[in-house]
């Protein structure tokens, strides 16, 4: 924020999810073209979603694990449907509701998400996305745009963007990446999650117009959050 990270953005509000540290050595395969998927650890997600991605070691020619990403006006597959399937399906279910009408995702409870997964909604929007990855493999291959990450340079990509990892080289030591995820801030009717893996996410609520950052014990509360600060779906 003291380097003018706000001036990238056109909204006022953006929470800072959870995060995440990569790590895998020479023996692992290469991560192939892909986009992030919908997952349900999670929940709230859109289609533009950023990862602060920071490599902790050199990211080289020598190395390799390199991050290549498409370029969104390239080719991309549409991620705020997901957040309005969600609504539809779960707003019937009133034990999905909390007291200001938005799904809680902390009660749906298993047999309920494995009955949305199975809709015939999600399983076609599944389809768009397989269609729209094996596209970006046949034919946009040779589109992705790679960069050389010095150790502690913060790369910020949007992951719901395709892109890809080479294959680490190095037989030394391992690669390793420490990420942070956000989101921005949507009018789906959707609370976030609190936990993931048993650890509090969702608590950080980064105000891009005051320069701020307020952290709280339970997550950002999106119905206390005005209309007007909210992007449309």
């Amino acid at each position: 924020l003291a380097n003018g990270f706000q001036n990238l953005f056109k909204t006022r509000y953006i929470v800072a999810s959870y995060d995440m540290y990569l790590r895998n050595g020479h023996q692992s395969p290469a991560a192939g073209i892909h986009t992030d998927l919908p997952n349900f650890h999670h929940v709230y997600e859109t289609e533009n979603d950023l990862s602060l991605y920071i490599p902790l070691v050199d990211l080289d020619d020598e190395n390799g694990g390199r991050l290549s990403v498409l370029p969104e006006g390239k080719l991309r597959v549409p991620g705020n449907v997901l957040l309005k399937l969600l609504y539809e399906h779960f707003s019937k279910e009133p034990s999905c509701l909390d007291a200001d009408g938005y799904v809680d995702p902390d009660r749906i409870t298993r047999e309920q998400l494995a009955a949305f997964v199975k809709s015939k909604a999600h399983q076609d929007l599944m389809a768009v996305y397989k269609g729209a990855t094996s596209l970006a493999k046949a034919s946009y291959a040779d589109d992705f745009k790679k960069a050389v990450e010095t150790k502690g340079t913060v790369l910020m990509f949007n992951n719901k963007n395709f892109h890809a990892a080479e294959r680490w080289r190095n037989e030394h030591y391992d690669r390793e990446i420490y990420v942070i995820r956000m989101v921005p801030i949507y009018d789906a009717r959707i609370k976030l999650k609190s936990r993931l893996h048993g650890v509090p996410v969702n608590n950080l609520l980064i105000d891009l117009e005051k320069g701020t950052v307020h952290r709280s014990e339970q997550p950002v509360d999106l119905a206390q959050i005005p209309a007007a600060h909210k992007l449309k779906l």
